[in-house]
C-alpha cells in the first residue's frame, strides 16, 4: 500500500508533466508574436525617404522638389551618396603693386554610408588640419 507523501509526489509529477505539455502546445497569438520577432526589420525612415527617385532635371520648375532637396536631412543624404571621396585644390594669389603674395590649399573629404567622416585641410605655408569623426567619436 503506498503511502500518502508517495501518492502526493506521484499527484505533483503528473500535474508537472500535464502543465508542461499544455504549456507546449502552440497558440494563434504564440504564431503571431514568432512572426513578429523573425520578420524583417523594417529599414530606418530615412533609408525609406532615399529611395524615392527624385528628378534632377525639373529642380528649375518644381519647387516641390527643391524644397524636398534643401530640407532633405543628413541621414538621407548619406543613404543617397553613399561612400564617397572629394579632393579638391585651389591657388590663390594676391598683388599690390610689386607685392605678391599665393597660397595654395589641398582639401579632402571622405564619407562613408555609415556616417563617419574625414576632413583634411592642408596649404604650403604648412598649415591645416585633420578631422576624423569615427562610429559617433
Amino acid at each position: 500500500m503506498a503511502t500518502l507523501p508517495s501518492r502526493l509526489a506521484a499527484l505533483l509529477g503528473a500535474m508537472v508533466l500535464l502543465s508542461g505539455c499544455l504549456s507546449s502546445c502552440p497558440t494563434s497569438e504564440d504564431a503571431e508574436a514568432k512572426a513578429r520577432i523573425f520578420a524583417p526589420e523594417e529599414p530606418p525612415k530615412a533609408q525609406r525617404l532615399a529611395e524615392e527617385a527624385l528628378d534632377p532635371d525639373v529642380l528649375a520648375t518644381d519647387a516641390a522638389i527643391r524644397r524636398r532637396i534643401l530640407r532633405m536631412s543628413a541621414a538621407e543624404m548619406r543613404y543617397r551618396l553613399g561612400d564617397f571621396q572629394v579632393v579638391s585644390e585651389v591657388e590663390f594669389e594676391w598683388r599690390r603693386g610689386g607685392d605678391r603674395v599665393a597660397l595654395s590649399e589641398r582639401a579632402e573629404l571622405e564619407q562613408s554610408s555609415a556616417g563617419d567622416f574625414r576632413v583634411k585641410i592642408d596649404n604650403d605655408r604648412d598649415f591645416g588640419m585633420e578631422l576624423r569623426y569615427v562610429q559617433g567619436v
